[in-house]
């Protein structure tokens, strides 16, 4: 199939659209010319303030060291299952400095409620980063759905549990043999369908951010062990390449509508002592590295909600912030080559809003540029860099409504059996407000067929 024949109108759909680009496109990529863009307003950017949902003196606790938001299909729109760390848990009388906690937080209002579901796994030691599997991932031939596998460290090992289902209780855990041991930044995401877990350790880059598959032994008690076929999903040298100095750390899996693994918030820490907050928009090697937050201080172990992001921060008192960006995440369908059923995800992430929704448009086209200004008369109102050479053979193609909960849309497209090919994506996030409207062009992905 041809350029020309892309150029076709009947190319309406967005599967036809992906099979006439997929066939057309080069098969060497490499995604990130344009990084993810700030869509908030600095000033009002910081939970430092004694009245902030996540601020320690809401929660009653002494400090808090990590936090992390869930979506599950069992909750409704936009509550979402929340991890955290903390000291001083009045729900646990042990106290040993650091203590994991769990709880539903409802963004429509705002609110955070405790549960007791982990509160017996504390001990008298340091325990910390709980996280629960952001989708549902195979493991030994089961499937477990969000939040019902949880890990998180004791500072020598890490540990881990599950449960059948929300509101039944967790198995009692064990730690994961074959993990190296040490504060790991344990953390889960589903990979090609399996369960892997996401950790840190060093690596030939530098330290680095590994992805190793989770294999689960049902029982009571279960058993949890590594595969041994890591791989490193973002390391020291891909955060140098990116232009920055740090190593990356506090891993936070950003999920396409299909569940997968489509991109990595994470931290990494400066010689001078300073960690904030990056962004890699592929997570097979070809991603370039983009710094999101640069704040004061210390940043680490935090959740995404959308576009809203949310990070531990230890200066004054270690408390919880949040900032907002808009994400575009894609697929990488390569591995499905050849099989019947086919499909490829893009995924718009954007700050929830009940009051004013968002819209999105996404540029779809063959080739990337090495960025620039947006020119013509859109150019004025339209604020950030064009990445995709958006030639136009492809109109706009307007996304799904952006739920107000969740801050998200998303597109499946079906794909042949034996297409092969790299789709360059970008997309236009509209955000109306009671002041005006505004708009962003956000990161560029790669579709890889």
């Amino acid at each position: 199939m041809s350029i020309e024949n892309a150029r076709a109108p009947r190319y309406r759909s967005a599967s036809k659209l992906l099979c006439a680009l997929g066939l057309a496109a080069p098969l060497v990529a490499q995604t990130g010319v344009v990084g993810p863009p700030a869509v908030d307003d600095p000033l009002l950017r910081d939970y430092v303030n004694a009245n902030g949902t996540f601020h320690p003196a809401q929660l009653g606790v002494g400090n808090l060291q990590q936090l992390n938001f869930v979506a599950d299909p069992a909750l409704p729109p936009g509550v979402y299952h929340t991890t955290l760390t903390v000291s001083a848990n009045p729900a646990n009388p042990q106290a040993g400095g650091g203590d994991i906690w769990c709880g539903l937080y409802d963004v429509s209002t705002d609110t955070f409620t405790s549960r007791p579901d982990v509160d017996a796994f504390n001990t008298t030691a340091y325990e910390f980063g709980l996280m629960y599997n952001p989708s549902a991932g195979r493991s030994n031939s089961a499937t477990f759905g969000p939040a019902t596998v949880a890990v998180w460290d004791d500072g020598v090992l890490v540990r881990c549990t599950y449960r059948a289902a929300f509101g039944q209780p967790f198995l009692p855990h064990q730690a994961i043999s074959n993990a190296p041991s040490g504060f790991l930044d344990p953390t889960l995401a589903t990979i090609g369908g399996e369960l892997h877990l996401l950790y840190v350790g060093g690596g030939s880059g530098g330290q680095a951010i590994f992805a190793d598959r989770l294999l689960i032994t049902q029982g009571n008690p279960p058993a949890f062990s590594l595969a041994l076929n890591s791989r490193v999903l973002v390391d020291a040298a891909a955060v140098t390449a990116g232009g920055f100095t740090g190593t990356p750390h506090s891993p936070v899996p950003i999920v396409g509508g299909d569940g997968e693994l489509q991109a990595l918030a994470f931290s990494a820490n400066a010689p001078n002592g300073d960690s904030d907050t990056y962004w890699i928009s592929a997570v097979d090697g070809t991603g370039k590295v983009f710094r999101i937050d640069d704040s004061p201080g210390w940043s680490n172990n935090g959740g995404v909600i959308g576009g809203r992001v949310f990070q531990a921060n230890a200066v004054s008192t270690y408390h919880a912030f949040d900032f907002e960006c808009a994400f575009l995440t894609g697929d990488d369908e390569r591995a499905t080559r050849g099989q019947p059923t086919r499909s490829a995800v893009i995924d718009v992430h954007v700050p929830p809003d009940p009051t004013f929704p968002w819209a999105a448009l996404l540029l779809i086209d063959t080739a990337l540029i090495p960025g620039g200004p947006l020119v013509g008369p859109f150019a004025p109102t339209i604020l950030g860099d064009l990445a995709v050479q958006f030639s136009g053979i492809i109109p706009p193609l307007s996304m799904p409504p952006i739920s107000a909960t969740s801050g998200r849309s998303g597109i499946t497209a079906p794909v042949p059996a034996n297409l092969s090919g790299n789709i360059y994506v970008q997309a236009i996030v509209v955000h109306p407000s009671a002041s005006g409207i505004q708009a962003w062009l956000t990161n560029d992905v790669v579709v890889r067929l």
